[in-house]
């Protein structure tokens, strides 16, 4: 009888949350902040996000109590449960935003405080892909003088680069080099120890770095913003006509390349026109009807890389 009386009576704090909520419901939309552009990150690190309702708010100086410009902004969730975490990433106003600041332990509701990314971070990955990682670099330069050195002086200048800790600011190391606007940088710094609860390390979801400007070298590519660009030469080789019997059915050899000696990669086929010749994920093909199509197959690490086979289906016997 007891148990049950809890549940049909829930304590006065589950009351006064679920009245506010209530009470949300009825005014959030009730608002000039109120907007339905804003998207949030679906999965932490992805760069793929949702359209959620939210309040975009001002954030206001603590130590001065003058409002922060528009790098700066909140958000207030209409769900008081709202999960906040520090280095989330949103969109909105055509530019990414990644959460800094939270105020949602112990309490009713929870605000987000966001810094917009200003510019990116253009890295590469094991197959030569050009990433785009948003980044915010605070406008003052940390340091900057002339330091003299034996045959000219050299302009010195460091500089803070924040960004969301994932699979992609990991590999960035000390001595990582990092371009921006046409300038090589040198990470002389990397701290990761802001942890969202104080023993468990892989709460740690935001990461800064410090740099040093560095001397451009031979290969950075200025026109991909990427410095120590690498060239990975991957090429699929296959045959590139098909001729087949209608039912008739079999395997696409292929083979795959990197700077001329055969590796293993994963590759996936793509049919243009499955009613005529279907392709699985082997490569083994399947005659269906008169008519022609092109298989094209594909790197699955570098969709770049591909190479296309023009197929002809005949309803009669085909010799090689």
């Amino acid at each position: 009888f007891y148990d049950n009386f809890l549940n049909a009576n829930p304590t006065p704090k589950v009351k006064i949350i679920n009245n506010l909520q209530a009470h949300i419901d009825k005014k959030f939309k009730v608002a000039s902040t109120y907007q339905t552009t804003v998207e949030e990150e679906t999965v932490f690190g992805s760069l793929s996000f949702s359209t959620i309702e939210a309040r975009v708010v001002d954030v206001i100086d603590v130590k001065t109590g003058l409002r922060v410009n528009d790098d700066y902004k909140g958000l207030i969730f209409n769900e008081v449960d709202h999960p906040v975490v520090v280095g989330q990433r949103y969109k909105f106003s055509n530019n990414i935003w990644i959460c800094y600041s939270t105020n949602s332990i112990m309490t009713v509701t929870a605000n987000a405080y966001l810094h917009r990314c200003n510019t990116t971070m253009n890295l590469q990955d094991d197959y030569g892909n050009v990433h785009q990682e948003p980044c915010f670099i605070d406008y003052k330069i940390l340091e900057t003088r002339i330091y003299m050195k034996e045959n000219i002086d050299v302009p010195r200048g460091r500089i803070e680069i924040k960004a969301q800790m994932n699979s992609w600011t990991n590999k960035i190391n000390i001595n990582t080099r990092l371009m921006f606007d046409s300038i090589s940088y040198r990470v002389r710094t990397r701290n990761g120890y802001d942890r969202r609860e104080t023993f468990d390390t892989s709460t740690v979801k935001y990461r800064d770095f410090y740099a040093e400007i560095d001397n451009n070298n031979e290969y950075d590519n200025l026109e991909l913003q990427v410095a120590d660009y690498k060239e990975y030469n991957y090429a699929i080789n296959t045959i590139t006509n098909l001729t087949a019997k209608i039912n008739s059915t079999g395997v696409i050899p292929y083979s795959v390349t990197l700077d001329g000696n055969s590796v293993s990669e994963t590759v996936t086929w793509v049919s243009s026109n499955p009613d005529i010749i279907s392709i699985s994920s082997d490569g083994t093909y399947t005659a269906l009807s008169v008519g022609s199509a092109v298989v094209t197959c594909i790197m699955a690490n570098k969709t770049s890389v591909s190479s296309t086979i023009n197929c002809t289906i005949s309803d009669s016997v085909v010799y090689p």
